[in-house]
């Protein structure tokens, strides 16, 4: 499992380029629609929650949930900057919201499995400056 504030798809393009099969919580393919339960799917190598989302992510115009967008199709600013979790002071109250608040609540049991279960947790390249995440 690998738990993602970074917005952009080097998770997603290694585990591609290796053929390994992940979920993102996004169905379709390159362009794609939110289904958390594809995070459920027992056929997976890589489960990748992006907490903070994503590049690739666009807002869907009925719904707060994202569209994953393909590279070569064009979206505005406003789209993009409405669907990702900036560096500002309300990040903790946009966690609270779908997508965000079903990956923090799936990233918190990742973290503590039952049945005591062992995991390793490597963290590379956070500053453990977000409180949303440092809970």
């Amino acid at each position: 499992d690998y738990l993602v504030m970074n917005y952009d798809t080097l998770i997603e393009d290694s585990l591609a380029l290796s053929q390994l099969r992940y979920a993102d919580g996004l169905e379709g393919g390159v362009s794609g629609w939110w289904n958390p339960l594809t995070f459920e799917q027992n056929n997976l190598d890589a489960r990748v929650f992006k907490l903070h989302g994503s590049i690739n992510w666009a807002e869907h115009t009925s719904s707060s949930t994202p569209l994953r967008i393909a590279p070569h199709l064009k979206r505005s600013q406003d789209q993009a900057a409405k669907i990702m979790i900036w560096p500002a002071s309300t990040k903790y109250r946009e966690t609270q919201l779908d997508p965000y608040a079903n990956l923090m609540h799936r990233a918190r049991a990742v973290l503590n499995p039952r049945g005591g279960s062992q995991r390793v947790l490597l963290i590379a390249g956070y500053s453990f400056g977000d409180a949303h995440i440092n809970l």
